[in-house]
């Protein structure tokens, strides 16, 4: 494996241990200025502190698994993934619960030297993407 490619891979990996345990600046900091996902942790850090600690009360945890069809053009890669969340119902007993995503695609940009996470997207979003553009 490449230098290149071990930095992506520990880029989702940052990415990866924020979502599931880390603050708003940490998840902030894995993104670059313009990503999209950026919209998602608008708020304060302390609204996002209430809401790690609910996460936190139901152990979620947030996993990129069988990470694979990584290419690297230039400054910009893409990165193909499975996604798999787990939580308790919050029940005195945790019974936890899991959902999938399969076909999960990260775009990394290169900023200052160090790959960021541009764009999360699914198949869904993908295809809405290319039914808006209309035939090529």
């Amino acid at each position: 494996m490449s230098s290149q490619e071990s930095q992506i891979y520990a880029a989702v990996d940052r990415y990866e241990h924020a979502r599931s345990h880390g603050s708003r600046r940490d998840i902030l900091a894995t993104l670059t200025l313009d990503a999209p996902e950026r919209f998602y942790y608008g708020g304060s850090d302390d609204a996002f502190a209430e809401r790690r600690k609910q996460l936190d009360a139901v152990h979620f945890n947030a996993q990129y698994t069988n990470r694979r069809d990584l290419t690297i053009t230039g400054d910009t890669a893409t990165l193909t993934t499975d996604y798999a969340e787990t939580r308790t119902d919050g029940t005195s007993t945790g019974t936890p619960s899991q959902s999938y995503g399969k076909d999960i695609e990260f775009t990394l940009k290169k900023a200052d030297g160090e790959w960021l996470i541009y764009e999360i997207t699914t198949p869904a979003m993908r295809e809405n993407r290319i039914l808006q553009q209309g035939p090529p």
